[in-house]
């Protein structure tokens, strides 16, 4: 292979390059114009595609050779500080030829209310370190699964509504299938589409409805098959990270206590304002607010009560409040 190295000094310009199949290796020539000056650095680079498979850096040499001189191959020192991808990568990945393993580099997942049977809406943020994309034939589509959602009250489903926020142009299937016992959502890449690993993360919500009880989140993973891109292959299944800093209400609403515990969900051991965007973490059917007061002091007066409440769950038509103690 023959291409062009692009010389960075105080004027950039460009070199050519031969590459050594049976040494891997590439040689470059410097002409009498192009001269390398002691003392002086000189930086230069050229593309290569990756290989799919899982790597560490390379044992990297460089040496020199002159009808004058020899200078004898030494190793090459890696680049272990610079992050290569902006807010995709870290410290120590601009090491030469290191080739991970396909991965999701983001794969974070939220709700929007812990409150009983209400409709919660699951929001799932993903960045992969492999495209993923879909051709016609309906053999060759990349799918993404998410498991563990168990508890929902959400039946089976083939038509899970699907709302995608990123990348702008749709990529996402309109619906998922939902599989209700094993808390699985399984959703695909429509036809002739592709997420590449430069492109905005990929932003999704849906719509599943919450038990009716005290419930602590659940273990949720998720995995990828990709297709139809020149690295098909796997993403395994790894724990997703929840939303632990986002507060669906200004407080724990779920129950009305700032702190602690409140009566309704001491079995979940957990306080009640901590970890409510964890999906489905579910509070007990509780009174939000709970409030009495009265007209009058004065003995034998007419004393009118004034009572307020609120739930964190619907009340039908079919149910009943009780006040007792008076």
């Amino acid at each position: 292979m023959i291409g062009a190295v692009q010389m960075l000094e105080a004027q950039s310009h460009n070199t050519t390059f031969v590459w050594n199949d049976m040494l891997s290796q590439i040689d470059l020539h410097v002409t009498t114009d192009d001269a390398l000056l002691p003392g002086k650095p000189y930086y230069f680079k050229f593309n290569v595609t990756n290989p799919v498979n899982k790597q560490p850096e390379q044992p990297i040499t460089v040496e020199s050779s002159s009808f004058q001189f020899s200078i004898a191959a030494q190793p090459v020192d890696h680049d272990m500080t610079t992050i290569p991808i902006s807010d995709r990568s870290f410290a120590g990945e601009a090491a030469a030829l290191l080739v991970l393993e396909p991965q999701f580099l983001v794969q974070n997942i939220g709700q929007s209310t812990p409150y009983p049977n209400a409709l919660n809406k699951i929001t799932v943020t993903l960045v992969a370190n492999i495209p993923l994309g879909s051709e016609k034939d309906i053999a060759r589509h990349s799918n993404i699964t998410i498991v563990g959602l168990v508890g929902s009250e959400t039946h089976d489903t083939t038509s899970l509504v699907i709302s995608q926020t990123s990348p702008s142009n749709r990529i996402l299937s309109q619906n998922g299938t939902w599989v209700q016992d094993e808390g699985r959502l399984v959703l695909s890449i429509i036809n002739n589409s592709k997420w590449n690993v430069d492109d905005a993360a990929i932003i999704f919500a849906f719509e599943i409805t919450n038990p009716g009880k005290c419930m602590s989140s659940p273990a949720i993973n998720v995995s990828a098959q990709a297709a139809a891109t020149e690295c098909a292959g796997d993403i395994p299944s790894t724990p997703m990270v929840k939303d632990s800093t986002s507060v669906p209400f200004d407080q724990c609403r779920a129950c009305g206590v700032a702190a602690g515990h409140c009566e309704a969900c001491r079995g979940c051991d957990e306080r009640c304002d901590q970890q409510d965007a964890h999906p489905l973490k579910v509070h007990a059917p509780a009174f939000v607010i709970k409030e009495i007061g009265q007209s009058t002091t004065w003995p034998g007066a007419e004393n009118t009560i004034s009572v307020t409440i609120a739930l964190n769950i619907d009340l039908t038509s079919a149910a009943a409040i009780f006040i007792s103690g008076f």
